[in-house]
């Protein structure tokens, strides 16, 4: 869809500024919870497919790169208002590997049983989605992942997906 939007705008002649998002998480204005979330908070609601699925996303990029919902709304109209915006902006707060999610996750919430032995599983991630370009314009991310978690873990917990 992105290439024919390109294509699109070329042949008549339109600015186009497009924004990759990365996995998004957080407080959703949705009635239900997006599948997004779901993959985000794999490792505290110990769905073993979406932890798997968190695993092949680093395997095949190789990080998990993580932003709020709301940060990746914010840059979409940031690019939008910004004249000197073009072409293509990754949109992405965080990027960790899955083991490095997993200790983080368990450190901060405890109360829940969160895997953090992933065996030979590559601890570390060994490419990051660069949102370089989009903090030279002038972006800066409201929610860091402390947030963004707390955020999903009280999100979850109203929805009653988590016990508190």
């Amino acid at each position: 869809a992105e290439k024919a939007a390109w294509k699109f705008a070329e042949e008549n002649n339109i600015d186009l500024v497009t924004v990759i998002p990365s996995l998004m998480a957080g407080v959703s204005p949705t009635i239900d919870v997006p599948s997004s979330a779901f993959l985000a908070m794999s490792l505290i609601t110990g769905n073993e497919f979406l932890i798997n699925a968190l695993k092949g996303m680093q395997m095949l990029s190789g990080s998990i790169s993580i932003s709020h919902v709301e940060d990746v709304c914010r840059a979409h109209i940031f690019v939008a208002e910004k004249e000197s915006a073009s072409g293509r902006y990754n949109c992405c707060a965080i990027n960790t590997s899955v083991p490095e999610l997993a200790k983080f996750l368990s450190k901060r919430n405890p109360q829940y049983n969160i895997p953090t032995e992933f065996g030979d599983f590559p601890s570390k991630a060994k490419l990051i989605v660069s949102f370089e370009k989009l903090i030279k314009e002038g972006f800066s991310y409201k929610y860091g992942i402390e947030e963004i978690y707390d955020q999903c873990v009280e999100y979850f917990k109203f929805k009653g997906i988590l016990q508190n």
